[in-house]
């Protein structure tokens, strides 16, 4: 009986022409008569489809399709091939097939149709090959007819090779959870470590990358992994980068100069998050962490000053000038007084800070504004502000980024820290 999940797929040649019986069909026919196929397609050329027809005509008994080569000359292009037999397969995944229940027999055709379908085959998964061999060849190198004998081999270490790429070019493009995705089952065999190492990767950026710093921290010393490969240097973290985590992975400390150099520090990843959101066209998420990076840089330098807008003891002559203003502060249900960004920048001016101005009047970001929406950027409006706008979000972050760089010295040595070296964008 067929197996309804298998198909048998094969490239069909000349043969040799006074002994198309032996030298052809015969082999042809060992390969469809080793295995149980619910569908067997047949891939010949223009030249060679007479061949094929004559097969299926003669075993009807099987389930023979034929889907020969556009052209005449196909044969002799690659790329020809390689687009029809990539086809060919993907119309048999479509129907249903799993790439586990294929087989593609690549032994009869030209080169180039050989090579065609194991790329295709490598392209698609399908992980079982096979060739038509024999122990007995003739005096020229040439099979004796009658003893040729199918050979499966299974391309699965390729097959590993190509996803433990894909797994890679997705760290670099910063798609940190699909690469986990590709790596969290790690084969056996020699290239399980590889890819145990690439699913590291993916972690310990991943959790970077979404503020997860101890998860991040715990997966920088890669205990339990084994020794690692030479291309791990590509994504290993430097000595700046495990030491800027390292700042961010405690919990915020008591005196006020540490919260206020923390702080500074998590404004740094703040805006390499939002440079990365830019690379990937998330710019509603770049306008977000921009506005976060101001308000926490007026948060850190009133900080510096003794003051934490979180519980706020404010100075008692800018509260009596709020007071006067009809906007009195007032201390939320746990009996601390808060103060949101625009605040905190007044209260910068009302002691004199010469950053104060540039806190308050957010213009000078650009023609996107920076203000928030019903006092939360991060409460969405009715459509986005940032859509087909990418070029003026790239202005705006640089403007925040030039503005935190020029705020204090060492801002450029901690957003640099900040970055993933390994980077494609």
């Amino acid at each position: 009986m067929p197996d309804d999940n298998r198909a048998l797929v094969l490239t069909v040649g000349t043969g040799t022409a006074d002994q198309l019986e032996e030298t052809l069909l015969t082999p042809l026919r060992k390969s469809i008569e080793k295995g149980q196929w619910a569908k067997i397609v047949l891939l010949p050329s223009k030249q060679t489809e007479g061949n094929a027809f004559a097969l299926r005509d003669a075993h009807a008994q099987y389930p023979i399709e034929v889907r020969s080569l556009r052209r005449v000359g196909d044969e002799e292009d690659v790329d020809a091939c390689f687009e029809h037999f990539e086809r060919q397969l993907a119309v048999l995944l479509e129907a249903g097939y799993a790439p586990a229940g294929v087989t593609a027999d690549f032994t009869r055709g030209t080169k180039a149709m050989s090579a065609a379908l194991v790329l295709a085959s490598i392209v698609h998964g399908i992980r079982t090959l096979r060739y038509i061999t024999s122990p007995r060849r003739d005096s020229r190198g040439m099979v004796v007819p009658g003893t040729e004998a199918p050979s499966d081999f299974s391309i699965a270490r390729i097959i590993v090779r190509r996803e433990l790429e894909r797994a890679l070019q997705l760290i670099r493009a910063g798609q940190f959870a699909a690469a986990e995705r590709i790596c969290s089952i790690p084969p056996a065999g020699p290239l399980g470590n590889d890819v145990r190492w690439a699913n590291w990767a993916a972690q310990f950026w991943g959790c970077w990358d979404r503020f997860e710093y101890r998860a991040a921290e715990s997966l920088s010393e890669a205990s339990g992994l084994p020794r690692r490969p030479a291309w791990i240097k590509e994504f290993w973290p430097s000595d700046g980068n495990l030491k800027f985590l390292r700042r961010l992975g405690p919990k915020l400390p008591e005196p006020m100069e540490q919260r206020a150099a923390v702080c500074r520090i998590l404004a740094a990843d703040i805006l390499a998050n939002a440079r990365r959101r830019l690379a990937d066209g998330q710019t509603e998420e770049v306008l977000v962490r921009a506005y976060r990076v101001l308000e926490l840089v007026g948060q850190y330098r009133l900080l510096g000053r003794g003051l934490d807008s979180g519980d706020l003891r404010p100075p008692k002559e800018w509260e009596k000038e709020l007071a006067a203003e009809g906007s009195p502060l007032r201390p939320n249900k746990d009996g601390k007084i808060e103060i949101a960004r625009k605040l905190g920048a007044r209260l910068l001016e009302h002691l004199g800070d010469p950053l104060a101005g540039s806190l308050l009047d957010l213009n000078w970001v650009g023609e996107i504004s920076l203000t928030a929406r019903n006092k939360s950027i991060l409460i969405h409006g009715f459509s986005s502000r940032t859509g087909g706008r990418k070029d003026k979000v790239e202005i705006l972050l640089s403007r925040v980024e030039t503005f935190y760089c020029e705020e204090n010295p060492g801002n450029p040595a901690r957003l640099g820290a900040a970055r993933f070296p390994f980077l494609s964008s």
